[in-house]
């Protein structure tokens, strides 16, 4: 891990230059329809953002999906400065194609209401400890709840065939890992639309979003009789999107943790990142104290 971190300065400008033209092939090969492409133009601070473009530079240049963010901080810092420096490596990311064996788990004594982020990773990988980037473009993960990415979000007709008659944007802003939509985009079509401003990293309190989310998504269910469909989406539909969806099925059905999480992965590869699983278990933490979950 620490071989790449001190290749010479001319090596990581390479580097730089084909995980930057790999990316913006990748992306628009694998994430966009022909008719609508999203990424024109990909820069190290964009990628290091992207759950989808840390998975693919860990492939490209066959780092550890934990090393990749701080890999592109040290190509993004070390262009100028000569060699790049050996930096602290966050464990920020962790879908990797390929991991590393690691050591077994030591057991660990927790009640029902004590989960840890590790025991959620486990149920988001697969037995090898692998984990998935989705299949589809959304994905039905519980009756008449869509998770999907920008590009379904941004096209009105498809919604409107889908029978969608709620937006819940939780990647709302104009930067490359946002979806640039409000209101005024849905205008017209019978859409209703709700957004929140969050960012796809291990900091942000993503959790000051829980309440709202789920309120919204109850209001879409009652809609028409109880007839009702919201579309959750985010960048890419993989970390803050079904979040907020299982955030929504731990307020609103009283499924622990565990039980929210697994209902949505069975329909749909996702990865939360690390920051948001913590606030996961501290939302469990509290239901479980407050008597809101179901008992088994």
């Amino acid at each position: 891990m620490k071989e790449y971190l001190k290749k010479p300065a001319a090596v990581n400008a390479l580097l730089h230059c084909m995980v930057c033209s790999c990316l913006q092939r990748w992306t628009q090969a694998h994430l966009c329809d022909d008719s609508h492409v999203f990424f024109h133009r990909i820069s190290i601070s964009d990628a290091r953002d992207s759950p989808v473009c840390r998975f693919v530079v860990a492939t490209l240049v066959r780092v550890s999906l934990s090393s990749t963010s701080a890999y592109l901080e040290c190509l993004s810092a070390g262009g100028e400065s000569g060699c790049v420096c050996e930096r602290g490596l966050p464990g920020s990311m962790k879908k990797n194609q390929s991991p590393a064996k690691a050591p077994a788990p030591a057991e660990v004594n927790m009640s029902d209401k004590e989960v840890s982020v590790q025991q959620l990773n486990e149920l988001l990988s697969n037995g090898s400890g692998c984990y998935s980037l989705p299949t589809q473009h959304f994905n039905e993960v519980f009756p008449r709840i869509y998770v999907g990415n920008a590009f379904v979000a941004q096209n009105v007709m498809r919604l409107q065939r889908l029978g969608v008659t709620h937006i819940l944007n939780a990647a709302e802003g104009n930067s490359f890992m946002h979806v640039n939509t409000n209101t005024e985009f849905y205008a017209g079509t019978g859409i209703a639309y709700h957004g929140m401003k969050a960012n796809d990293t291990e900091r942000f309190n993503l959790s000051a979003f829980f309440e709202e989310g789920a309120d919204f998504i109850d209001k879409a269910l009652t809609h028409k009789d109880g007839k009702g469909k919201v579309y959750v989406h985010c960048r890419e539909g993989y970390s803050r999107s079904p979040t907020v969806v299982i955030a929504y099925l731990m307020l609103r059905h009283k499924m622990d943790v565990r039980t929210a999480l697994t209902t949505v992965r069975h329909k749909r590869e996702i990865g939360p990142n690390d920051g948001f699983l913590r606030q996961l278990c501290q939302l469990n933490e509290r239901l479980a104290r407050e008597g809101k979950l179901k008992t088994k």
